[in-house]
């Protein structure tokens, strides 16, 4: 549910976290993020939320997916992400990152704007994000600085693949066989396009389900 407004979706994967957050009942949350599960429902609920850097707070067993804090405001969301990337003496990898310590006051602010991408939002959304950038540069003193970020069809449809493939996989070594259902059912609504994916994403991804999470082969139409 979204207490700001009952009739809105509160965005997911980590839905029940950015609902309890927005109500006040807790007043942060750990999650996991993929493909957005911390961030969407962040912006859909009115409150904050960071997808670290890979390992940096927890050593997930999935290509994609790190965690991350929820909270209700910044200064929360601060503490939280601090308490969360403490370097842990036992862990070969994520021990080896540092403390995280805010940078001086007098630190130079740089945002990088990947414009091709940025301006395929809605108009309003656009407007609102020029206005936030604008803001930002004006009272805050960053450096708003253009970027380019090659292969991005690319590095979605790698994404997908290996997101889905990874769930699949999951799922298959269960022994729960509605999780392995499920997840099929899903691959062929994306190669089917009934999610939007294309034809190239479709046969990409049924050779990764089929090759990684060693199921029978599934051939699916892909018209």
């Amino acid at each position: 549910m979204n207490h700001l407004n009952n009739a809105y979706y509160p965005g997911g994967s980590s839905n029940g976290a950015g609902s309890s957050i927005s109500a006040g009942i807790v007043p942060f949350c750990v999650a996991t993020d993929a493909g957005g599960s911390v961030r969407i429902p962040a912006n859909f609920n009115g409150i904050y939320g960071l997808k670290p850097t890979h390992h940096r707070t927890h050593i997930m067993q999935y290509t994609m997916c790190v965690t991350g804090p929820m909270a209700a405001n910044v200064a929360d969301l601060t503490i939280a992400y601090r308490v969360m990337t403490q370097p842990n003496p036992d862990c070969p990898t994520q021990g080896v990152f540092g403390l995280s310590i805010p940078p001086s006051p007098s630190a130079k602010r740089i945002m990088g704007v990947y414009r091709d991408w940025f301006n395929k939002a809605d108009p309003p959304v656009r407007e609102m994000c020029d206005r936030a950038l604008d803001y930002f540069a004006a009272k805050r003193g960053y450096e708003i600085v253009d970027i380019s970020i090659p292969y991005l069809p690319e590095m979605q449809i790698a994404h997908g693949g290996i997101c889905i493939t990874e769930m699949a996989e999951k799922a298959h070594l269960s022994s729960n066989s509605l999780g392995s259902a499920a997840a099929m059912q899903a691959l062929k609504k994306f190669t089917q396009g009934e999610t939007g994916g294309n034809q190239s994403q479709g046969a990409f991804l049924g050779l990764a389900l089929s090759e990684a999470s060693k199921v029978n082969l599934y051939l699916f139409s892909l018209v």
